[in-house]
């Protein structure tokens, strides 16, 4: 439970709102939800990447390893940051945080003209518990192609989880 969680639950105590037996313990803590969230890691191991062959759209799917994480994520603000975005040579992307019935957005960004969405599902637990489904999708297309590196279309598939 967050310091913020404890501090409410304080002050409804103390205006009599909550009686003692009604506080929250370790066992019977408030339900984490995406809209409390301020951190996720994701992991995604399913790949869809796009290309082009003459002129003509193709897909290919193929697992994937591949991590991300946000922080400082505020969904009344619509902000997040996105630690490591500079490892991957992007730049530092600007993250716009939407929370719509539930689901957790985050796009981002960066100087490249390219842009990243990632979107959490509430609601929606995958058979782990404690982890959502989610998808990953880059937009990016350069005409060279090098491995390692995003230079197609692509979309992941896996599950984030909360940390703080």
């Amino acid at each position: 439970m967050t310091n913020r969680h404890v501090r409410r639950m304080a002050v409804l105590a103390a205006l009599g709102v909550l009686s003692a037996g009604a506080m929250p313990s370790a066992q019977n803590a408030l339900p984490t939800t995406l809209s409390t969230a301020h951190g996720l890691k994701c992991n995604f191991t399913v790949i869809a990447s796009g290309t082009w062959d003459n002129g003509t759209p193709s897909a290919a799917v193929k697992p994937a390893v591949l991590s991300l994480q946000f922080s400082a994520i505020d969904t009344q603000e619509g902000t997040a940051e996105m630690p490591g975005i500079n490892q991957l040579g992007s730049g530092a992307p600007h993250v716009i945080v939407r929370l719509l019935e539930g689901n957790l957005h985050l796009l981002a960004m960066n100087s490249t003209g390219s842009v990243y969405i990632t979107s959490v599902f509430s609601d929606r637990e995958s058979r782990t518990s404690g982890k959502w489904k989610a998808v990953h999708t880059r937009h990016e297309f350069t005409e060279v192609q090098l491995s390692s590196f995003t230079s197609r279309p692509e979309q992941y598939y896996g599950t984030c989880a909360i940390v703080e």
